[in-house]
């Protein structure tokens, strides 16, 4: 939960914070950066919610769904689906391009409510606040991390393909941990 929770802060701080700059070099007009960069967070929000539902009704109505397989659906769906958007900003330019990758990005990362999150009340349901308390900081590393880092790169004129490589690789590394290790069953009574 830890490193999946860490690992997908990287990209999400990422976005937030550098989105703007990106959609900028790409050519676009300082009018059109905010309406790009504010439409994968309205999607993250109707898939956060959509997400949930499905999860739900996985758990409730379809035979064969444990809670653990729910999490780690969700946990890989809100990892694997930034990866992939991240991997294809290391070779997509274009800021309508990068506006929908940013969406698909940020958008399924939202899924992540219902995977690794979620999975902090499964595993510690009476300590959830203690251990989410501690998850959340290792997961806030990343937003100064990626942010120097990305502040770095750009400057020594590496481009924005690192960046998004970076992302990439420590999504894809969260989503398998996470489906190697997640557990379901309360660890902490």
């Amino acid at each position: 939960m830890y490193v999946a929770h860490f690992t997908h802060n990287w990209s999400w701080y990422l976005l937030l914070s550098w989105l703007p700059v990106y959609l900028a070099d790409q050519g676009a007009d300082i009018h059109e950066v905010g309406v790009l960069a504010m439409l994968p967070q309205l999607l993250a929000f109707a898939l956060a919610n959509l997400g949930a539902a499905l999860a739900d009704r996985l758990l409730l109505e379809c035979c064969g769904w444990s809670l653990l397989s729910v999490r780690r659906l969700m946990g890989a769906l809100s990892q694997l689906g930034p990866a992939i958007a991240m991997g294809a900003l290391v070779v997509v330019r274009g800021q309508v391009s990068g506006s929908i990758l940013a969406c698909v990005a940020i958008g399924m990362g939202s899924l992540a409510q219902s995977g690794f999150m979620a999975n902090i009340l499964d595993i510690a349901p009476r300590h959830a606040g203690i251990v989410l308390g501690i998850s959340n900081t290792m997961a806030t590393l990343p937003g100064i991390l990626c942010n120097i880092s990305t502040g770095l790169m750009l400057d020594d004129g590496l481009g924005w393909a690192p960046v998004f490589a970076i992302g990439a690789v420590l999504e894809l590394t969260g989503a398998i941990v996470f489906v190697s290790y997640a557990r379901a069953t309360p660890q902490f009574i």
